[in-house]
């Protein structure tokens, strides 16, 4: 003899059963709270002929058609215990009519996927309890996000209270004045500080110049940076290809060839981005390690491109991993986030005074990039690099670049330009 173990079978709901369904669920309706308490709905009905649990849909359409005929004005409502796979019975004609409800307890329930949540969108719910369902435990951290948005007005969530929103763009909001006051700068050495804002200052001044080359003192010989950036494609589209996101890329050998390794392969990335002007009355800095032989800080604030129609303002983060080297330092690593600005900062980003003396101390910088003043070993470095980029011998690279006075960007248009007029002779290609 075989036993297996079967669920009862299914019973049509006719109108015996209807009305033992309304007997029940009178008795378990507390009119004075208006709440109805349908917990382990299925074990009122225990060794009677006719079953019926809410698991069923036919029981569960047939509950919810109760509700909208005899109490629509109910305010609370336990479905806690019933081995609900979903809520689909909770329809738009649900959530039309029964316009009261603000507490639902779906405890201890099967629901395995947030997607069933999403359709109790528009019910006004100031406490929703959905503790024991699979679908809470696969969301994990973005569990009471995701429940806010689909519930914006909800005061308690799994009997604990809603933690607040914090909101960015809407500063007049009681959220967002809550907020500490924003920090510019954090430092754990005073001297640390001191040097780490002369290099910003000295960084910043050459790198929102129109040439980049001198930025090549900055790294070491055998530095790694990488760039990565967040937004549309469209809005993006100067450093999308470039960008070494993890998210979106999937390709081992394209993650390693996004990586800059080396001073003058940074450099030369840099250069290729458009040119800029960083305001500083937005920068923050975060110096959050240090020592004598090692030092790290973090650098945010926006900038404003000068090139193309659009002249778009970007927000920034760059992560700097810095080792001491002579009289100053020089970076080892280097991280670069670039995004659009929040509609608020936006609206708040303006060129400064301050960012006068940026510009003047730039030309300045650039004037003083002649070829008497640039070291052999910094001309050999732009001759080698210059003669990959155009596959001309170095003689002839360290002569376009001289001639240039060893402006990079300046020698490579030229070159282009003369390259489309054939005025470059076959010797110039003879290595």
């Amino acid at each position: 003899i075989t036993m297996e173990a079967t669920t009862p079978p299914h019973v049509p709901v006719n109108s015996e059963l209807t009305e033992k369904i309304k007997t029940e669920m009178s008795r378990r309706y507390n009119v004075e709270k208006k709440a109805l308490n349908l917990n382990a709905f299925h074990k009122s009905f225990a060794g009677e002929e006719m079953y019926a649990p809410l698991w069923r849909s036919n029981v569960f359409c047939k509950v919810v058609e109760v509700i909208i005929e005899n109490i629509p004005d109910v305010q609370a409502i336990d479905l806690s215990n019933n081995k609900l796979l979903n809520v689909d019975p909770l329809n738009a004609d649900f959530r039309r009519k029964v316009t009261d409800l603000r507490i639902l307890y779906l405890k201890e329930n099967r629901v395995a996927n947030i997607s069933y949540m999403e359709k109790l969108k528009g019910l006004n719910l100031t406490e929703l309890n959905c503790s024991g369902n699979p679908f809470k435990d696969r969301l994990g951290s973005a569990y009471t996000d995701r429940i806010r948005s689909i519930f914006p007005n909800l005061q308690t969530l799994d009997d604990k209270p809603m933690p607040k929103k914090i909101g960015f763009d809407e500063d007049s909001s009681p959220t967002s004045n809550s907020l500490p006051v924003t920090q510019s700068k954090f430092a754990k050495s005073s001297e640390a500080e001191a040097l780490v804002l002369q290099f910003m200052e000295q960084y910043f001044k050459l790198y929102d110049s129109d040439n980049r080359q001198p930025l090549l003192d900055a790294y070491d010989e055998n530095a790694v940076m990488s760039m990565s950036c967040f937004g549309g494609r469209d809005s993006m589209k100067d450093y999308i290809e470039d960008s070494r996101n993890f998210l979106k890329i999937y390709h081992e050998n394209r993650k390693v060839r996004l990586l800059q390794t080396g001073r003058l392969p940074i450099v030369s990335f840099l250069t290729k981005l458009p040119k800029s002007t960083h305001d500083p009355t937005t920068f923050t800095l975060d110096l959050s390690f240090t020592s004598s032989t090692f030092m790290m800080f973090t650098v945010t604030g926006m900038f404003k491109e000068r090139e193309g129609s659009e002249k778009r303002v970007r927000h920034f983060n760059r992560c700097f991993l810095v080792v001491p080297r002579g009289s100053g330092f020089c970076i080892v690593n280097e991280t670069l986030f670039i995004t659009d600005p929040t509609s608020e900062n936006c609206r708040k980003f303006q060129t400064t005074s301050s960012m006068e003396s940026l510009k003047n101390a730039s030309s300045s910088a650039q004037q003083a990039t002649t070829s008497q003043e640039v070291d052999q070993a910094t001309q050999r470095t732009l001759a080698t690099a210059f003669s990959e980029l155009t596959g001309m011998n170095l003689t002839w690279s360290a002569q376009a670049l001289s001639e240039n006075q060893w402006n990079y960007d300046r020698a490579t248009t030229m070159f282009q330009q003369a390259k489309e007029a054939g005025k470059i002779p076959a010797e110039a290609f003879v290595k």
